[in-house]
């Protein structure tokens, strides 16, 4: 791709993309990043000029437009922008798995919205509305600082934000063309924010749970029926309210509940800052001045769970379930692999990180290091261990009482995430040109290339069996292949619109499951694509998120041929060709947000602190 800045024509690397959405693709150029439409227009291009020539203050952390980006012939086709190193979206913020496995606090938290707050202060002194602000366009680094990104769609002057993320769009907005004329305000950013910050102190939405009448949640959240009604279910993930103190629940019913718009400033969201603790017990975070750890001495009861209101058009099977505990840990499960008979574990105590191996005869315990490693990934084949962090990857035998380092090599990433897998049997890594797969021998790395990849724009999972799907991204299109001995072949499935900001992969014998989430017009869509392992598509279907029975969420599902099995707050929930069955006898042991795995003839589910193995009839 060849583009013009500065009066200098550049030809675009197509491995150098840092991502794509529905609108366009950002590719890294030395130390800047080229915003690129797929659909430049005079209105774009109208507004980009605007802003630019606008006298604008702007904090340092905001991405904003530096230049304009032609292409050879002379039209506008995008901007520059400084790049944003090693930041994440603030989604992550209220992903109680990942604060969990980066021991990222509450305080922590506070201190990254503090810092965000006083940035969107400074922008609306600016006269700048952000409009869509929403928890994709916010990040944060290490450091706990934030970082504003889609600066080129801020609405100013005359020129509107021209789309709302549905579950940040303040409902005063609900029905409205944003595209026409400037609609967005100071009080609807500060809803929006509200939203996020509520997420992530709590792990739930404010119009989340399930209402015992109210399927539709925008329904609700025009009667203004919070998560904290007593006709909703609160979602099993959530944390107790009463880990924040009072004045802040205070304001989250006056916006949520009551419909007032009030400015939460970033004075009041620094004072917070240090003052949640740890519970001794289970490690909850919670406000100084409560007394008690609500988790450990529960304030807010439990209602009795109405099933025939969780999940709509199944069948309830009152088959009886039984529990076995496999693994329990005072501290955090960082991993989990479930194959050969085995489960895989990797834990930390607060004191070491340690590897389980376990079975039907033995629990074998392998010391790894001591304290906590952050930002790393797992993976487990044979009786070796898989760490990577960013491109370097580490390979350790786990044979003996302490993990012995075999071998350091390195693998490419996507989206800034290791990219590396592992079979029972061997291990996979990327080059620069292709997909290595490996194994050990007498301390050596032994391996060959078995397919061509695009660098830094390849993603895939494994099969314990050698079967492999993935990805490619060129310029933002996406292209889809299943990849073993027998060959590669094409996925014959459809583009998405819009951004697709998640994949998961399932395996089972003959069948394979691409599960997708993406971004298009403000609305989160859930995709179903069932394969075989030529690629031939076995079944499909797609869904908005938010109102889905068991598409919320894509993490933790397993597969059984083609059943496709889902944790929900209800129970297991399996799904055949879009007909779902609630498995009612398993509700206290699952919820939306534990990873099952088929193990035996029962299935093992993962929760904060436990591993169950779970068995029907």
């Amino acid at each position: 791709m060849n583009i013009v800045y500065k009066g200098e024509t550049i030809n675009l690397d197509k491995k150098t993309p840092l991502g794509a959405g529905g609108e366009a693709v950002v590719i890294k150029y030395k130390n800047l990043a080229f915003k690129i439409y797929h659909s430049p227009s005079k209105e774009r291009t109208l507004k980009l000029k605007a802003f630019l020539n606008a006298t604008f203050s702007l904090p340092e952390n905001v991405a904003r437009p530096l230049d304009l980006v032609y292409n050879p012939g002379g039209r506008v086709i995008g901007f520059a922008m400084n790049v944003a190193k090693d930041a994440k979206d603030f989604i992550k913020l209220s992903n109680r798995k990942f604060r969990d496995n980066e021991l990222i606090s509450t305080n922590d938290v506070i201190g990254v919205f503090a810092h965000a707050k006083k940035t969107l202060d400074e922008i609306h002194k600016q006269g700048i509305i952000i409009g869509d602000l929403n928890d994709l366009n916010l990040l944060f680094n290490n450091d706990f600082l934030s970082v504003f990104i889609d600066v080129d769609s801020y609405q100013f002057g005359n020129f509107p934000c021209p789309v709302g993320t549905e579950i940040f769009l303040d409902p005063v907005l609900f029905g409205i063309d944003l595209s026409q004329k400037p609609c967005f305000s100071k009080e609807t950013d500060w809803y929006a924010f509200a939203v996020m910050i509520f997420k992530s102190l709590l792990f739930v939405y404010p119009y989340g749970g399930i209402h015992k009448t109210i399927k539709n949640t925008f329904e609700r959240i025009r009667k203004c029926i919070t998560v904290f009604d007593k006709d909703v279910i609160y979602p099993k993930v959530g944390l107790p309210p009463e880990t924040l103190d009072d004045t802040l629940l205070e304001y989250f019913e006056d916006l949520f509940k009551k419909g007032k718009r009030l400015n939460l400033d970033a004075g009041q969201i620094e004072k917070y800052k240090g003052r949640f603790v740890p519970c001794p017990k289970c490690g909850l975070f919670f406000y100084e001045t409560r007394k008690k750890c609500p988790v450990c001495f529960k304030v807010t009861p439990e209602p009795s769970v109405d099933l025939s209101q969780i999940i709509l058009k199944k069948q309830v099977d009152k088959e009886a379930c039984t529990s076995r505990e496999l693994f329990a840990t005072d501290g955090i499960i960082l991993f989990v692999k479930v194959f050969e008979n085995r489960v895989v574990v990797v834990d930390y105590d607060y004191r070491q990180t340690t590897l389980h191996i376990i079975d039907s005869k033995s629990h074998k315990k392998v010391k790894l290091w001591e304290n906590h490693l952050k930002n790393i990934a797992f993976d487990f084949y044979a009786v070796n261990l898989l760490v990577a962090s960013k491109t370097d990857l580490m390979i350790f035998s786990c044979q003996g009482e302490k993990a012995l380092p075999l071998a350091k090599t390195t693998s490419l990433c996507f989206d800034g995430e290791p990219v590396f897998a592992a079979s029972a049997d061997s291990f996979y890594r990327l080059t620069t040109t292709d997909l290595m797969k490996g194994h050990i021998r007498q301390n050596d790395i032994i391996e060959s290339p078995v397919l061509s990849i695009m660098e830094n724009q390849t993603w895939l999972k494994m099969s314990d069996d050698n079967v492999c799907l993935g990805f490619f991204r060129i310029f933002g299109k996406y292209h889809y292949f299943v990849f073993s001995e027998k060959g590669r072949y094409e996925l014959g499935i459809p583009s998405l619109d819009g951004r697709i900001i998640e994949h998961e992969v399932l395996f089972s014998r003959h069948t394979l499951c691409l599960l997708r989430k993406s971004l298009y017009n403000g609305r989160t869509y859930s995709h179903v694509n069932m394969v075989d392992t030529t690629g031939t598509l076995l079944y499909e279907r797609s869904e908005p998120s938010l109102s889905s029975d068991v598409l919320k969420t894509l993490s933790g599902k397993a597969l059984s041929g083609q059943h496709l099995i889902h944790p929900t707050d209800a129970g297991i929930v399996v799904e055949k060709a879009g007909s779902l069955s609630l498995k009612t006898q398993t509700q206290q042991y699952v919820n939306s947000q534990s990873l099952l795995f088929l193990y035996k003839d029962g299935i093992v589910t993962v929760n904060d602190r436990r591993i169950l193995f779970l068995k029907m009839g």
